[in-house]
């Protein structure tokens, strides 16, 4: 096989989904939901202080969703889902390509086995996702000072009620858009505390 001829796969699990935008895929064919399990959580406090999807090692692994990039170019897939993130760098998105044994560094090593064994499952060549990392307990701290607050459905609760109304409400549509498919281990439990919100 020719190194610029590959079969393409991106993950996804939140935003990407409904939004793909400018992803190079099939907009008409919907995603397949038996994607690698991998640890999801909302765990990142992104761009509007909004609450958002990423790789967290402390979280339990869940099935991913994915697709069939439109392009068999490797860097090109990469550059596309920067864009379509808003990312500075593509050295912020994870990878795996099987045709040159490679993968991103910064990724875990559980991730980027789980990744590489459902590849060959699906005799895909390459596989990329956004691999961002959780910063909520940093950027929390950043922001308001004081003690650290780590990922639990107590300190997202604080969170919101930080929130201005713009922002609560763009946190309440990021996640109640998540896909039915992408249930962490809080998900539950803060759409219940966003549908109970005073």
């Amino acid at each position: 096989m020719k190194k610029s001829d590959m079969k393409i796969a991106v993950l996804g699990w939140g935003s990407l989904i409904p939004n793909p935008r400018e992803l190079l895929i099939n907009k008409e064919t919907p995603w397949n939901d038996d994607g690698p399990s991998l640890p999801i959580e909302y765990a990142r406090i992104s761009r509007g202080n909004r609450l958002t999807l990423v790789l967290y090692d402390k979280a339990e692994p869940i099935s991913t969703l994915w697709s069939i990039m439109l392009t068999n170019k490797l860097d090109v897939a990469k550059e596309n889902l920067r864009i379509r993130e808003g990312m500075n760098s593509t050295r912020q998105i994870g990878f795996v390509d099987l045709v040159r044994d490679q993968h991103s560094d910064f990724s875990d090593t559980k991730d980027i086995a789980a990744v590489t064994e459902w590849a060959r499952s699906k005799s895909i060549d390459a596989v990329i996702w956004t691999g961002l990392k959780s910063n909520f307990e940093s950027k929390l701290y950043e922001i308001y000072g004081g003690q650290r607050r780590p990922v639990n459905i107590e300190n997202i609760n604080w969170f919101l009620n930080k929130l201005s109304s713009k922002e609560f409400n763009n946190v309440k549509d990021y996640i109640l858009s998540t896909p039915k498919s992408t249930i962490t281990g809080l998900r539950m439990s803060i759409e219940s505390v966003i549908n109970n919100f005073d």
